[in-house]
């Protein structure tokens, strides 16, 4: 397996660059785009979060101030009660007597007052259960003992009669010093069920002027209005609401899980971290209630805000993985695309290897492969005018020597009759003779040879063989000299370079009388400038006319078709640049009557001499 991952990856990403980027860009946009949809998740929980918890502090707020309207209720029972002497009088009265003493009161005084329906504890209990939210209202007597409930004006009577019971005794005890809401006591069998859905408040009833305690006034609050809190904010609220004691007894619980009991997690409310370790993780709010001496606790798991956060989690699912679907199948196309333009390229490239020069890249657009194809084009033109250049320069080169080798009839043959000849010359001291003769043996030999290259100073030489037999052809018409500096002489050069344009100085500049008398003149000049080496050839002849000497400088820019059997000099002119290159060549100066200079230019350097020695070999 190992081993077909790592062949694999030779094969299709080692070697193929558009893989590797087709891979890099894909690992990008895989992790950033899940980068981005996991910050759009947090931020979408967050906001979950954020939404779930100011629910759940609305819920708070609203149970807050149902509770405290519960105990301002309380309150209100027990001033209305002090309020009004008469009903206070007739309260304490039924607490401090038998039932049948409170009876006989009663009709006393109603007796004395038969015009007047006087306030009793009857009207009062009555008063208080307006209130829909009121289950049952007991009074204790904390004087007699006994227990008196209160559900209507159907359901009313003595639960124990007494005298002081325990079972009744002990539960109020236990409310009067909470001083707040408590669970309800269980004063009846079979009323558990009913006391899950309720709490309790316990209010005093003492003697204003002796402040004795002679009972004590419970009230049972149903739990019909926290309920209606927590199911109207049910669609945004989805956690659940506590109502606990000091100590931690659940009073209210939405869930009804752990009503009437101690919450185990009393102390973990109280957490600062959020959210809070209960018995799952939730974000828990709490309010303490100063009036009630009671906690109040928004308690919302964190899972229930996941739950809500499952259907858009599923969508940023789905959306990542389709716009990374998307990014990579469109990267795909993209590198198809461009691989398929770049292998148009290679393929074109293989063909300018296999030697097919004309082989061209069609591109459209101007891109970095459009440059690309563009210079290889270029390329391809330049090369194949360079070779084509090249190769008409050796064409010429051959064919200069061959012009020189074909002015030669058995060349060995004809040098060693000249050398005959000059030798009987000689012995018949007729000097001249001989001399005429060793120039133009000399010249032959020179010529024969087959080199492509030789140095400026066998080139000097050529040429002053040549200028001597012309001297000895025509005596006393003109006068050369020759100052090439000695290092000069050192420096490599094209062969029949100099000769060719000695001869046309001969043939054109002296052509007809000399001007004002003047004597005929060949000057032969050469030295070093900076790193090129300049050759002159001027003459003191009629010059070139304007016409002429343009139409010269032309050709030499942009050289005709060769014709005749001369050695011209935009042939010299060809050869060198093709040689040295085009920053080198011939130079044509001249004003009519002065005179003109031919001035060759040549790299000091034998760089040039080796690249055509290459090409020649």
């Amino acid at each position: 397996m190992v081993s077909a991952v790592r062949t694999f990856y030779k094969n299709h990403i080692e070697k193929k660059l558009f893989n590797k980027i087709l891979l890099l860009y894909s690992l990008i946009i895989v992790v950033s785009l899940t980068a981005l949809a996991v910050l759009i998740y947090r931020n979408a929980a967050e906001q979950a979060t954020r939404k779930e918890l100011e629910a759940a502090k609305q819920v708070l707020e609203r149970a807050t101030h149902e509770v405290e309207r519960r105990y301002e209720a309380g309150q209100q029972m027990v001033f209305q009660l002090y309020k009004d002497e008469r009903l206070l009088r007739d309260v304490l009265f039924f607490l401090n007597n038998d039932f049948s003493d409170y009876l006989r009161y009663r009709l006393d005084r109603f007796a004395d007052n038969a015009a007047f329906v006087d306030k009793n504890m009857d009207s009062y209990f009555q008063s208080l259960t307006f209130d829909r939210e009121i289950q049952t209202i007991w009074l204790y007597s904390s004087v007699k003992g006994f227990l008196y409930a209160y559900r209507g004006l159907e359901e009313q009577g003595f639960v124990y009669p007494g005298p002081e019971n325990p079972k009744v005794a002990d539960p109020v005890r236990r409310i009067r010093q909470t001083k707040s809401f408590a669970p309800p006591p269980s004063f009846e069998p079979g009323t558990d069920g009913d006391r899950n859905r309720m709490f309790t408040m316990a209010n005093d009833i003492n003697d204003p002027i002796t402040l004795q305690n002679h009972g004590t006034l419970l009230v049972d609050w149903k739990w019909t209005g926290m309920d209606r809190i927590v199911q109207n904010d049910r669609s945004d609220f989805k956690g659940e609401l506590l109502l606990l004691t000091a100590d931690g007894t659940v009073l209210y619980d939405s869930s009804r899980r752990f009503t009437g009991q101690r919450y185990p997690y009393m102390g973990a409310l109280r957490d600062q971290s959020d959210p809070v370790a209960l018995d799952e993780p939730a974000y828990v709010q709490l309010k303490t209630l100063n009036q009630g001496g009671v906690l109040l606790a928004s308690i919302v798991p964190v899972v229930k805000v996941s739950e809500g956060l499952q259907g858009m989690k599923r969508t940023v699912i789905a959306g990542t993985v389709l716009c990374v679907s998307a990014a990579v199948l469109l990267s795909y196309l993209l590198m198809i695309n461009f691989s398929r333009r770049t292998q148009t390229v290679i393929r074109a490239m293989r063909k300018l290897q296999d030697g097919d020069l004309s082989v061209r890249v069609t591109v459209q657009k101007e891109d970095e492969l459009f440059h690309i194809a563009t210079s290889f084009n270029k390329m391809c033109e330049t090369l194949q005018e360079h070779i084509q250049r090249v190769y008409l320069s050796e064409i010429k080169q051959r064919q200069a020597e061959l012009l020189a080798l074909q002015a030669q009839i058995q060349p060995h043959f004809l040098y060693n009759t000249l050398e005959a000849i000059r030798l009987k010359a000689v012995m018949d001291c007729n000097r001249d003779v001989g001399d005429m003769i060793y120039s133009l043996g000399a010249l032959f030999q020179n010529l024969i040879k087959h080199e492509t290259m030789v140095t400026v100073q066998d080139e000097v030489r050529l040429c002053r063989l040549y200028l001597n037999l012309l001297r000895a052809r025509y005596p006393n018409r003109f006068d050369y000299e020759i100052a090439v500096d000695e290092a000069v002489g050192r420096c490599t050069i094209l062969k029949l370079t100099l000769q060719p344009i000695v001869e046309n100085c001969i043939r054109h500049a002296f052509d007809g009388p000399a001007p004002d008398g003047r004597e005929r003149r060949i000057i032969i000049c050469g030295w070093a400038e900076g790193s090129d080496i300049r050759i002159a050839v001027t003459d003191n002849g009629s010059g070139i006319a304007p016409e002429r000497l343009a139409q010269l400088r032309r050709d030499l820019e942009h050289p005709p078709p060769p014709s005749g059997t001369s050695i011209g000099l935009t042939n010299v002119n060809e050869r060198l640049k093709h040689s040295y290159g085009e920053a080198y060549g011939l130079r044509i100066d001249s004003r009519p009557g002065e005179g003109a200079t031919v001035t060759v230019t040549i790299p000091g350097s034998v760089r040039g001499n080796e690249y055509v020695s290459r090409i020649s070999g």
